[in-house]
């Protein structure tokens, strides 16, 4: 097959179809007819392996379950460090680099150094997580609160856009082969667009109408699909060659969850997240509706690559 171009886009809370019906009424088959017809494998028992952003993106980015490392740190730990070591040294971006492609990051840094190890490019790298911890942390009450907070939300807007602006060309600009991994932090709160790209501020509709969160999630989840779908054909239109993209969630709807004591239900609104294969040559067949995130490199290893990785059960 040659080497083609990799892509791995993050979208972060983006639940699943099931749990966007059951659980907010909502109706995705626009979206998912759009990508199936595209030629995209959706499974329809997805879980993501993790509840959190960074054991979710651990553990996928390595290919392998993290459980046992409670028993390293203790399973009372609070300490993310070895969590920000494995996203920033993982496996797949080594595994990549090892085979001549260019290594390009999107979007969010991790730990305290910030810097991937293999890549070769970091692109729209404002770090966004520390910004939503700084809005959930600053007195609002105050004028020097409000600023800080709109400066914040504008500069979340400015990088969603530059991510998904520059994917879409970012081929043009290489001739080598690229792996490209991009997290973006929609339809994640806090809620920033409005379905058609309106600029929202939090607590406040287009409409003047009750601000509902649910409700501001599913207008940020349209505008998510709006800018996917625009970005997956300008990845096609501008790829000499069929690319490989992987698109799907950390994890699923983070609403009504008592993390002390979860119940089942709330488990699995949170597992349930979305996945989306665009696995080229029609090797479509090679996936299957109960493939979770550790193991989607592990098929595009095996499939592509002749790696022969072995595929590890799905956790539920």
């Amino acid at each position: 097959y040659g080497k083609p171009d990799v892509y791995l886009i993050i979208l972060d809370e983006y639940a699943n179809s099931k749990s966007l019906e059951k659980e907010l009424n909502f109706n995705n088959n626009k979206f998912i007819n759009y990508l199936e017809n595209r030629g995209f494998f959706i499974p329809s028992n997805s879980y993501s392996n993790y509840p959190m952003t960074i054991t979710s993106v651990s553990s996928m980015m390595n290919m392998k379950y993290i459980n046992d490392l409670s028993s390293n740190v203790g399973k009372d730990s609070k300490n993310h460090l070895i969590l920000h070591e494995l996203v920033l040294e993982n496996e797949i971006m080594k595994k990549f680099d090892s085979m001549g492609y260019k290594i390009i990051n999107y979007g969010s840094l991790w730990g305290n150094e910030q810097q991937y190890k293999d890549t070769d490019e970091n692109i729209c790298t404002d770090n966004k997580i520390e910004e939503i911890e700084l809005l959930e942390n600053v007195a609002r009450t105050t004028m020097m609160g409000y600023l800080v907070e709109r400066w914040s939300e504008q500069s979340m807007r400015d990088t969603t856009l530059c991510i998904f602006d520059d994917i879409s060309i970012i081929n043009e600009r290489n001739d080598e082969s690229i792996f490209v991994f991009a997290h973006i932090l929609v339809p994640h709160p806090p809620f920033l667009f409005g379905p058609n790209g309106e600029f929202i501020t939090p607590g406040n509709t287009i409409d003047g109408s009750k601000w509902d969160e649910k409700n501001a999630y599913l207008d940020q989840l349209e505008f998510t699909n709006m800018k996917v779908t625009n970005m997956v054909e300008e990845i096609f239109s501008n790829s000499p060659e069929e690319p490989i993209i992987i698109i799907m969630s950390d994890h699923g709807l983070g609403f009504d969850v008592n993390w002390k004591e979860p119940e089942s239900e709330m488990v699995e609104r949170r597992l349930s997240n979305f996945n989306a294969y665009y696995f080229p040559f029609e090797k479509q067949d090679e996936l299957y509706n109960e493939i979770s995130p550790v193991n989607s490199f592990r098929k595009v290893f095996n499939t592509y690559f002749t790696e022969g990785f072995s595929e590890k059960e799905q956790i539920k």
